[in-house]
Parts: C-alpha cells; structure tokens; sequence
C-alpha cells in the first residue's frame, strides 16, 4: 500500500471537501486517451495560496518574485504574491533585468508545458523551487518519467515541493469511508489507480 503523508492527507481530505478533488469510480477519458479516476481543478484561490505560502516559507525559498509558467497559473501566482508580499512575472522568455533574482515557480500540478516554460525563463533569474498543489505521479506520455522526475532531471538542483501526491489520495481511500462512494466503488477505484499507476511498487511512477 502506498505510504500517505499526515500533512498531505489533511490535505487531500481539505480538497475533496471543497470541490477542488473529485473522484471518478468509472474513470474519465482525458483528451488524449488517458484514463483518470481524478480531477484535480482548485476553485478557490485564497485558501490555497496560504498553503503556497506556508509551504514556501517552511521550506525557507526566499523567493524575490513569483513566476506563473501559463497564463493559467496567473490567478494563482498572483493571490500567492499578495501572500508573501513580492512580485509575480508571466513573461516566457529570459529578462536580462531579473539577473540575479531569486524565482519561485508556482502551479497547481507539474506539466510539460511547465517545464518547457522554464527551460525558456531559465537564462532570466535564479529558479530557486518550484511548489505545485497536485503530483500526480504518473509517467508524462513518451516517457518513463513522470512530470517531476522530468523536472528535476532538467532542473537538478531546483527542489519541486507538492502540498499533496497521489500516493497521499490512495491513502486517503484506504483509510477513510467515503459518503459518495459505497465500499464496492472504493475498493474498485483503488484498484484502478494501484493497477494504472503502480503506486503498489517500489517505483509509483511505473505503470504495472
């Protein structure tokens, strides 16, 4: 069984409670097939740039702006910037004007265009982290990696935060009788996710 973290829990139990985790016992076909028995999409930005916030002061960041890799990600950086009291920045290119300072990705879950966002801003400032609400800890399609590991194989000594993971989601399941779910569909929904994801191996990030 994966192996759920306290804090990431609470978490996982905060986001279902609001809307912002819903669960999909039969499963939900993504546009380019994938099937997902999740969706994670965050509906209320204040609450969760304090969680931003405490997870990049706790982590001591120190970051001099804030920097949102897509457009989507705007609403966010910004209510996290209000949080801490720095700036925000969109632009996806390098800024010789940012030499020198000290940046702090902010998105809700790690993606491939996350990163490509980076690789481009990279020559700009000093990427100091990188903290996401979400992991997934699925394989990025064409690869064995998953989003982070992609992340951090590019990126080696910029540290990825997630508030909470997959694996704390399971765990939750396991733990926890759900009022939308009768105890069939729990046991098959984790099932699903254990036989997609593999998160009953040593690696959470390989299918079986």
């Amino acid at each position: 069984k994966p192996q759920g973290d306290p804090v990431k829990e609470d978490f996982i139990v905060e986001l279902m409670a609001t809307g912002n985790l819903t669960l999909y016992p039969k499963g939900m076909q993504l546009p380019g097939g994938r099937i997902r028995f999740y969706s994670f999409c965050p509906v209320e930005m204040e609450g969760f740039a304090k969680k931003y916030a405490e997870a990049i002061r706790t982590e001591k960041l120190c970051p001099d702006l804030i920097f949102a890799p897509t457009q989507e990600d705007l609403p966010l950086a910004a209510a996290v910037t209000q949080e801490l009291g720095v700036s925000y920045y969109h632009n996806q290119g390098a800024d010789p004007s940012l030499k020198k300072r000290k940046v702090l990705i902010v998105c809700d879950t790690m993606t491939a265009k996350v990163i490509e966002a980076a690789k481009t801003f990279k020559a700009g400032g000093i990427l100091v982290g990188c903290v996401i609400a979400f992991d997934p800890q699925e394989r990025m399609e064409r690869s064995d990696l998953s989003a982070i590991q992609e992340f951090r194989k590019t990126f080696r000594h910029v540290p990825v935060h997630a508030l909470a993971r997959l694996a704390d989601l399971v765990s939750v399941l396991v733990k926890t009788a759900s009022k939308s779910l009768n105890p069939g569909e729990r046991a098959a929904l984790i099932g699903n996710i254990l036989a997609q994801w593999g998160l009953n191996r040593e690696d959470p990030n390989k299918k079986v």
